[in-house]
Order: C-alpha cells, then sequence, then structure tokens
C-alpha cells in the first residue's frame, strides 16, 4: 500500500474540516477545499461549543488514514487556525522577544515566558504558537550559547587579573636584560644553563595548560606558580649582579674566561 503524502493528508483534512462544518452552520452552508482557509476558520470559531463538539472525529473517519482526531484537532490549532491571523513576527518583535527571553530564562520556567510574551503580544494578531515556537527556539540558543559566554568571560577575567602584570613584570625584565647586556653577552640556546632551560620549559607548560583551556581554578594556580618561579628568578639575578665577587670571574671583556 502506497503512503500517503504530507500534501494529500493535509487536503483530505480540509475536505473533512470544510463538509461537517457546513452542516453545523445555521443555515447550513456549502464548504469544500476551495473555500479560503480563512472563512473556514472563521466560521468554527463562531460556532458554540456544543455545535463543535464532535467534528474532530467526523473528520478523522473521512480522512481514512492514520491519523485520529487528536491529530485532527491538533492540527487545526497548531497550523490550520493560522489562517485568521494577519500579522506575522518582524524583525523588531523577534528582537523584543529575544531580549524579553534573555532577560528571564534563568529565573523563569519555559511555561511561565510563554504566557508572558503571549499575553504582552496578543493584540499583534500573530499567530500564538508561532509566538510560542520562537520562544522556544530562542531560550533554547540562549542554554546552548551560555556555556561558551562563561569561557569567554572567563578569559577576559584571567587577563584582566594577570595580563596587565605579566606584562609589567615583562618589560622590567627587558629593561634589566637591556641594562646588563654591556657586562654578560648573550648566549644562544645551545649555551643556557640548565636553570635557564628549566625556566623557560616552566614558561611553556604554564602557557599550554592556558591554551588548553583547563579549569579557571588550575588557570590560576599554574600562572601563580609561574610568576612564583619568575620572580625568584629575577630576585636571584639582581643578588648576583650586586655581589662584586661575581664580575672578578669575567674576564676583560666582560665574558667568563674559558676554562
Amino acid at each position: 500500500k502506497r503512503d500517503v503524502t504530507t500534501q494529500e493528508i493535509t487536503k483530505k483534512f480540509k475536505q473533512g474540516f470544510a463538509k461537517f462544518l457546513g452542516i453545523r452552520m445555521n443555515p447550513q452552508l456549502y464548504f469544500n477545499e476551495d473555500t479560503p482557509n480563512h472563512t473556514l476558520c472563521l466560521s468554527y470559531e463562531s460556532l458554540s461549543q456544543s455545535a463543535k463538539r464532535g467534528i474532530w472525529p467526523e473528520v478523522a473517519q473521512f480522512m481514512n488514514c492514520s491519523k485520529d482526531e487528536k491529530w485532527a484537532a491538533k492540527h487545526y490549532h497548531s497550523a490550520f487556525k493560522k489562517a485568521i491571523f494577519p500579522n506575522k513576527l518582524t524583525v523588531d518583535l523577534k528582537d523584543q522577544i529575544t531580549q524579553i527571553c534573555r532577560n528571564r530564562y534563568k529565573t523563569y520556567q519555559t511555561a511561565e515566558i510563554v504566557d508572558y510574551v503571549r499575553e504582552q503580544y496578543a493584540q499583534r494578531q500573530i499567530f500564538p504558537n508561532t509566538v510560542q515556537s520562537f520562544v522556544h527556539q530562542t531560550i533554547n540558543k540562549l542554554i546552548k550559547e551560555e556555556p561558551k559566554v562563561q569561557i569567554k568571560a572567563q578569559q577576559t577575567n584571567f587577563q584582566d587579573l594577570f595580563g596587565s602584570h605579566i606584562n609589567q613584570q615583562k618589560d622590567e625584565n627587558d629593561q634589566k636584560t637591556t641594562q646588563k647586556t654591556n657586562i654578560l653577552p648573550l648566549h644562544s640556546d645551545s649555551e643556557k644553563s640548565e636553570d635557564a632551560q628549566l625556566d623557560d620549559q616552566e614558561t611553556l607548560d604554564s602557557i599550554k595548560i592556558y591554551q588548553d583551556a583547563v579549569a579557571p581554578a588550575e588557570i590560576i594556580q599554574s600562572v601563580k606558580l609561574f610568576s612564583s618561579n619568575l620572580l625568584s628568578f629575577v630576585n636571584q639575578l639582581s643578588i648576583l649582579y650586586s655581589n662584586p665577587m661575581f664580575y672578578e670571574d669575567l674576564d676583560d671583556n666582560g665574558g667568563f674566561p674559558k676554562k
């Protein structure tokens, strides 16, 4: 047996809805699939509750497919009824609703936000289900984006807390290095002392920890350790340079004598 397409299902729905709606009108009217959806919806909404009763089982039976009366009722209220709402969500309205969701989604339930927004825009003649769907989509999007925003904020706080201190320390170290170049010769990477190589490795390790975006507490701890080691190294250099005996080991050109 061939599967019925969605287009065929919606067409059968309208045919059955138009037929049994016309019978319920007083006086009876002849509606068919060519009758505008807007006319059918207004006619149905004008009926009393007693006149409406029983129409969806009749429509489902007329359709003669896998859709039951619950589907027929839901299809009318969630899709077909859209015909009597002339306005759509504009970009400005979407921006307004997005801001409402952003202000409320952390403290209110989604259903409460939906009810609030629908009430606020009830006079706009926008299909309520369209508003409801947009609110759900917006809140889901905000929730998914929240971890990214938190990580970005943590990175910003990290830079605010430690960036200026590290830059200041780097400037001071550069200045001290410049002042000592006339005393100590520059050495290539292969000539670095073990302490200098170890300090470089600690620097690389600290940078790698930050780049891997580990937990903020671990980042802070790593930076503190790096800063402590760096300050200790600078202090040791200062003590070394201030000791007159240090310069006694230098040759006439300011370098270390070869052994």
